[in-house]
């Protein structure tokens, strides 16, 4: 990663070397680049090998759809027919179209959460020693603050035949985030198809990604949903630290 240089004295010159780079620097090339150090065949295939329960793939692979989904969502504006027919007329599908929505729809979701670990695990070595994306109380140090947050997907397509013409918006699945401020990173998730599930559900399958991902001790931040006593127990384990908006109803136990 190229850096800025430091600021030098009043007076001097920066190198005008780093910043011409930084000016000159692909974006989009460095996302592929990227991309391509990450997601290898064999990281992908092995993530699918552990993950995949009941799901097999026969010709389409779980690498191939994968370069279909990044070409939709870096190229195509998030649209996986554009990006399908282009992989069509260049040859680079090896099925027909229609066979990425139904891979696509029998995938687990443990896999789609063991992908985001096993991969934001290969990206953070790769961040410059000392970086940090948001500077944390001095009161902290030591700790590893790992933030909870839970997000319902939103005005999902209404692309099935029993919600066309309906009135009122459609939600997705839920998902629970396991998030490091200070690099700026999610490092676990956990989902469950129906949006209007408790995040409290999903408690019980993030915790131990997150810790896996990152060392202790960790101070858990969380919202007054997570405030009861079998939540507290679970953020004490392995001599954690939790801090969480308090709610009235915790009075009662």
């Amino acid at each position: 990663m190229v850096l800025p240089p430091p600021q030098k004295a009043k007076g001097t010159s920066q190198n005008p070397f780093s910043l011409g780079v930084l000016s000159r620097l692909p974006l989009a090339e460095s996302f592929h680049e990227l991309w391509g150090y990450l997601a290898t065949d064999d990281v992908l295939d092995d993530l699918f090998e552990r993950h995949r329960g009941r799901c097999y793939h026969d010709t389409l692979s779980f690498a191939e759809l994968l370069g279909v989904l990044v070409e939709a969502i870096t190229r195509f504006r998030g649209s996986g027919n554009r990006a399908i027919s282009s992989a069509l007329r260049s040859q680079q599908l090896s099925t027909q179209g229609r066979t990425v929505y139904d891979k696509l729809a029998r995938l687990p979701l443990p896999l789609a959460e063991a992908f985001l670990s096993g991969l934001t695990a290969r990206l953070r070595p790769l961040f410059p020693a000392g970086i940090c994306r948001n500077q944390l109380p001095t009161s902290l140090n030591g700790l590893s603050v790992v933030v909870l947050d839970g997000k319902t997907i939103k005005k999902a397509a209404k692309r099935l035949l029993c919600t066309r013409g309906r009135p009122g918006k459609l939600h997705g699945g839920k998902i629970l985030a396991a998030y490091l401020p200070a690099q700026g990173l999610v490092v676990a998730l956990a989902a469950d198809p129906d949006g209007e599930a408790n995040d409290i559900r999903l408690m019980p399958r993030v915790l131990p990604l997150a810790r896996e991902a990152v060392t202790g001790p960790r101070l858990w931040v969380a919202d007054s949903q997570f405030c009861d006593l079998d939540q507290t127990t679970r953020f004490t384990d392995e001599d954690d630290h939790f801090l969480l908006r308090f709610t009235a109803r915790f009075n009662r136990w």
